[in-house]
């Protein structure tokens, strides 16, 4: 009995150092097939960073700053097809520019939120706040005596 159990360990053993050798060539065949060898491959490894947003990405050195705009922006919970707003270029005393401090934003979110029950006040810490923010300067306009814009002024959080 005890010989048997040996032996079928041995046999499992032996398969499973051919299945190993198997799978090896096939990775030699197919790395060579596209002009690559083992080691350049764990040389590009080592060049490979982790990142900061989702670890199960690894980036190399050179595409970094791409890709952490790319996973930064799915992070907050936007995707590929959503357009960011632009970037104020205006001066912050314009005329066409709303300055807002926390305490007039707070009191205008309190008001909007006891006007409209299900709306989701942000937090800086929310991945989607960006999202959120843009809602309140929609429900902002309204406060704004329903003024409708033809182009969507730039707003400036002081």
């Amino acid at each position: 009995m005890l010989n048997s159990a040996i032996n079928e360990r041995e046999i499992q053993c032996q398969n499973l150092d051919d299945f190993t050798k198997k799978i090896h060539q096939e990775i030699v065949e197919i790395t060579s097939s596209l002009n690559w060898t083992i080691e350049s491959i764990k040389a590009d490894n080592d060049n490979m960073l982790v990142c900061p947003y989702d670890s199960s990405h690894q980036i190399s050195k050179k595409m970094l700053y791409r890709h952490l705009e790319c996973c930064q922006w799915k992070q907050e919970g936007y995707n590929e097809f959503d357009i960011p707003l632009p970037e104020s270029n205006l001066p912050l005393n314009s005329y066409s520019s709303i300055k807002l401090d926390s305490k007039m934003q707070n009191s205008i979110l309190q008001r909007e939120k006891e006007k409209h029950p299900t709306l989701k006040i942000a937090n800086y810490e929310c991945p989607t706040w960006h999202k959120l923010y843009i809602s309140f300067f929609m429900f902002f306009a309204t406060y704004l005596n329903n003024i409708k814009f033809l182009i969507f002024p730039y707003f400036i959080y002081v």
